[in-house]
Formats: structure tokens, C-alpha cells, sequence
């Protein structure tokens, strides 16, 4: 368990908001409403393990520098303690040639992949992602919900969907069982993570970011994460697990 309070800036004002809400939500129904979040299976796949950024399979753009972006899904419901084949980890890899940063791969990526999608939203004076889904079944179709709002893949445009006033991400699930979603905005969200090392092998670990999307610069080898934090009483983030790294396919 990490606490996001040593973080970063980011979760600091996060910190401050939620000081500002409603605590007496004890933290049992909070982890309840959490399971919302995750969805119980997703597709089999013989995938590559990356150990290297030689190992990704799946690249984008242009250029003699190389940077990765992976994204770590947790289907647990358990969130505190996923066991490794509740871990779904995916690597994508980003070609750029000057002055690129970590909202420019995630786009790019984005609209590469179809089986990507992307939920974007402005907050703190710059870009925050407020979730990643994935067409894990690969039919072309994604559909996550909540009670008050439907996304389908029409909703993306080139696997980007920007937050609209009123929007509520919270407890989304998937339609498919084999698709995956996570994120939210104040019951829990993606949180942004970086490489310890600029190096072409798979870092050890990853350190909360400092910067948002928008404001990070990427340099050559480097490696961005995102995976799934909560906001509760317990202030838990499910840390990026490098040895659980995968290869996501070539489309």
C-alpha cells in the first residue's frame, strides 16, 4: 500500500478535494462500490511477455526515439489483493522524433489500435485521463456503463472520448465479460506512472508521476504506466507489476 498523499501534486489536490466531501462512508462499502469497477474475466490470448522494449509488438508513429506506454487492468475484486491472473498488463510501443509528449503516444496509440479506448478530461490546468477500455473479445464493439451514462465504441473518435459536463465515470462495468475498463474520477481513476530508468528493459519499478499527461516529456526508451488507484479512507493504488508485462497484439 503506497500513500498517494507523498506522491505528487496531482494527488494532493485530489487529497484537498476530497476533504471537502462526505467521510462518513465507511471504508466496507466503499471497497463494495469499487467492485464495480473491474470486470470478472478477460480474453484469452497467447500473449508475448516484454522484458525489453524490443518485445513490443505493437508500435505507432515515426522517428529514431522510442518510448512505451503501458496500461495495467485489475479484475479483482479483492482490489487490495489481486492475484497475478487478475493483473492484465499490456505494453504498446511509440516512434517520435522531437518535443513528444505522454498525451501525444496516448493518442497516437489510440488511434492506431482499435481496440483501444481512451476517455479524456481537463482538469487541474491541463489533460487528465479519466479511463482506459479495451475490446478484449476483439469484436469491435465496446459498451461500459454506468446508471447514468452509455459509451459505445461510436462514442470514441479515433479511440478518443472527451469528458462532457455532467458526465459521471464512476462504477462503469463493461457489457462483455471479455472487455476491460478502468477508471473513474472520485470513487477511484487511472493513475499515472513513470519508469524508474530510461532504458531499454522493463524498469524495476515505477514512481507516482509528477506531471499530468499533457505535461509530460517523454525521453528516448522511456516508459509511462497507468493502472487502477482507488480514493477511499485506504487511499490504495494497485502499483504497476513489471514482470507481469505483456505484449498487446498488432492490429
Amino acid at each position: 500500500m503506497r500513500s498517494l498523499l507523498s506522491k505528487s501534486f496531482i494527488a494532493l489536490l485530489f487529497i484537498g478535494f476530497l476533504a471537502s466531501c462526505n467521510e462518513d462512508t465507511s471504508i466496507l462499502a466503499e471497497m463494495e462500490d469499487l467492485k464495480t469497477n473491474t470486470t470478472p474475466l478477460v480474453v484469452n490470448e497467447n500473449l508475448q511477455s516484454v522484458n525489453s522494449i524490443n518485445d513490443i509488438q505493437n508500435w505507432t508513429g515515426t522517428g529514431n526515439n522510442r518510448s512505451a506506454l503501458t496500461i495495467q487492468w485489475v479484475t479483482a475484486s479483492d482490489i487490495e489483493n489481486p492475484t497475478d491472473d487478475e493483473i492484465h498488463f499490456l505494453a504498446w510501443g511509440y516512434r517520435w522524433a522531437s518535443g513528444a509528449t505522454g498525451i501525444d503516444m496516448v493518442k497516437a496509440i489510440a488511434k492506431k489500435d482499435t481496440r483501444l479506448y481512451v476517455i479524456l478530461g481537463n482538469n487541474f490546468g491541463g489533460v487528465t485521463i479519466k479511463g482506459f477500455g479495451y475490446d478484449g473479445n476483439n469484436d469491435g464493439k465496446i459498451k461500459i456503463s454506468n446508471s447514468s451514462l452509455t459509451l459505445t465504441e461510436k462514442d470514441f473518435v479515433n479511440g478518443i472520448y472527451q469528458e462532457k459536463n455532467g458526465d459521471n465515470l464512476d462504477g462503469m462495468k463493461t457489457s462483455s465479460p471479455e472487455d476491460l475498463w478502468m477508471g473513474g474520477w472520485y470513487e477511484a481513476y487511472a493513475s499515472y506512472w513513470l519508469g524508474w530508468t530510461d532504458t531499454t528493459t522493463v524498469p524495476d519499478g515505477f514512481d507516482y508521476s509528477q506531471y499530468l499527461v499533457d505535461q509530460r516529456s517523454l525521453a528516448n526508451n522511456s516508459w509511462d504506466a497507468w493502472t487502477f488507484s482507488t480514493i477511499n479512507s485506504a487511499e490504495y493504488n494497485v502499483d504497476p507489476r513489471p514482470e507481469l508485462l505483456k505484449a498487446a497484439p498488432n492490429n
